[in-house]
């Protein structure tokens, strides 16, 4: 929406509200920042999923190596 001021007749202004379609450029560029957005999320979650997935490993393998130096 934007506010348009217009001259009437005499020096009075009018305010209108006017709805006016979305440009495209203006569109296509909020749909191209809403999948930038969207990729950073997926990847902030992929990071922290790796992140699990490394204290994880380290765990089994700490525990994998203590239990070869009981039975060794």
């Amino acid at each position: 929406m934007q506010i348009i001021l217009k001259h009437t007749k005499g020096t009075t202004m009018v305010r209108e509200l006017i709805q006016r379609p979305t440009p495209l450029k203006l569109s296509l560029c909020a749909q191209f920042a809403f999948r930038i957005k969207l990729a950073v999320t997926l990847g902030h979650l992929q990071s922290h999923s790796d992140q699990i997935r490394y204290a994880n490993h380290q765990t089994k393998s700490s525990t994998l190596s203590s239990f070869a130096q009981r039975t060794s």
